[in-house]
């Protein structure tokens, strides 16, 4: 550049512009999360001399190129960068904050050892179940698998989301014994027209049920006094306070 004054007189000056190579940011894809989770966001930049994270409130800082990000709602993140000469770059990404599912689990279950009961999970928007133990289950991948465990046990169904949110539930199965019962008199031989005392022994047992009834003093207690006409077998049931019967 040449200046001139009013008598004439010029100066002259010059400057050199050195073009700088324009910034190239890359940054962290979209990307879907849980609620209650956070993400390692990540930019990087060449020559890349600060960086400045916005909305920097859920951001662990937001001034460097990986904060940790724990937004509680859906977030357009966006990062400005600049370089010792003043070029500046930037580029957003949006987290995806998804919900957790909700599950629901049939209530503690009694049952009699050898018997099957039905589990029952309940979720909302769940796309696969999975249930542990797997011992005693028809189907651990079912919403309701039947299960016939050998001992009381604690059932534990996970449900996850298509995004892999996850939520869990539990449920106790307990197998109640068989009583116990031993005949108290071996099979008996009788003249006709006599009669014969049964007996049976169960230390548990509240109730009796003889078969058949007929020619029975009552079948309903743990030694009836039999007359059969015939020669027959006679079957006892006895059942236990918790229902389970042999």
């Amino acid at each position: 550049v040449q200046v001139t004054n009013a008598n004439g007189c010029a100066a002259k000056d010059s400057l050199e512009l050195a073009e700088h190579a324009s910034m190239q940011l890359s940054i962290t894809g979209d990307t879907t999360i849980c609620i209650g989770s956070n993400l390692k966001l990540f930019a990087n930049a060449n020559n890349a001399r600060t960086y400045t994270w916005l909305p920097s409130g859920t951001l662990s800082n937001a001034g460097i190129n990986n904060p940790i990000a724990s937004p509680v709602d859906t977030t357009l993140y966006t990062v400005n960068v600049a370089d010792i000469h003043g070029c500046k770059a930037s580029d957003s990404v949006w987290i995806n904050v998804a919900p957790l599912p909700t599950v629901t689990i049939l209530a503690d279950t009694l049952m009699c050892s050898g018997d099957s009961t039905l589990l029952s999970a309940t979720a909302v928007n769940a796309l696969n179940y999975l249930w542990s133990p797997s011992a005693g289950l028809s189907d651990v991948h079912s919403a309701a698998p039947v299960a016939t465990p050998a001992f009381t046990t604690q059932y534990v169904v996970t449900v996850a989301t298509q995004y892999g949110c996850i939520a869990k539930d539990s449920t106790i199965v307990t197998v109640n014994t068989l009583p116990a019962l031993a005949a108290g008199t071996l099979d008996s031989l009788i003249c006709t027209g006599n009669s014969t005392m049964l007996a049976v022994t169960s230390p548990t047992a509240i109730a009796y049920n003889w078969q058949p009834a007929l020619r029975l003093s009552d079948p309903s207690i743990a030694t009836p006094v039999a007359s059969p006409a015939v020669t027959t077998n006679y079957y006892v049931q006895v059942t236990d306070i918790n229902g389970c019967s042999a």
